[in-house]
């Protein structure tokens, strides 16, 4: 399922949603369980940083190096790397952007 919205709730973090209908829900919830506690306590600070919107872009795997393929391309500062985590492959990330319905 692509989770193309999100919402942030400073005291919760970040979540990602199907829709914005979800990504909507989820602050006002916040907001109504801050408005319960205002008239004893004021309202939070926090309350001005509920946000939500479009994910438009994400992080995604990319590079995959196998030992092997280290090996091979001579990449020795490489294989040191996977002695020492103990590992067989070493990933990189890069930022792509989300395809956006018209």
């Amino acid at each position: 399922m692509t989770r193309n919205y999100f919402s942030y709730v400073l005291d919760d973090g970040t979540d990602f949603h199907a829709t914005a209908e979800e990504a909507i829900k989820r602050c006002e919830d916040a907001i109504d369980e801050m408005r319960k506690e205002a008239p004893e306590w004021g309202w939070s600070d926090s309350v001005s940083g509920i946000a939500w919107g479009r994910v438009l872009g994400r992080s995604e795997e990319c590079d995959v190096r196998t030992r092997e393929q280290a090996e091979a391309d001579g990449d020795e500062d490489l294989v040191a790397t996977m002695d020492r985590q103990g590992v067989e492959e070493m990933v990189d990330y890069r930022l792509v952007n989300e395809e956006i319905d018209a």
